[in-house]
């Protein structure tokens, strides 16, 4: 086995070059078609695989409220959305430091402050 390029088939030498650009104008095209424009598409023997293929996936995702084939589509179409996180810290959620005083007690010591302060934090939350 080589590595490399796999050769195009013969018959997609000649083809039409479609990219992302062609594929979203189509794709928009299709969204804003009425149920009755998508059967036209769908029927109609000189519409391309692709716009056939286009009109029965949206034609599946609506008749089954399929939010996939959407976003399956958009993500072809445009990319896929980033996933924005949060990452703002309240005052009320940053991290706890120990100060260097608790740093240095023994295991016994800290295992009892800890203790005493979650008690101390559970019994809190019991009065409120």
């Amino acid at each position: 086995m080589g590595g490399g390029r796999r050769k195009l088939i013969p018959e997609a030498i000649g083809a039409p070059k479609f990219d992302r650009g062609a594929f979203g104008k189509l794709l928009y095209k299709t969204f804003h078609y009425t149920k009755e424009e998508l059967k036209e598409v769908h029927d109609n023997p000189s519409s391309t695989i692709l716009e056939v293929w286009l009109a029965a996936i949206v034609v599946k995702g609506v008749q089954r409220g399929c939010p996939l084939r959407l976003e399956a589509l958009l993500n072809r179409a445009i990319g896929p959305v980033p996933k924005l996180i949060d990452a703002t810290i309240e005052e009320t959620q940053a991290p706890y430091y120990p100060s260097p005083d608790i740093q240095k007690l023994p295991d016994e010591e800290l295992i009892k402050l800890v203790t005493a302060h979650l008690e101390e934090d559970k019994n809190a939350h019991i009065r409120e």
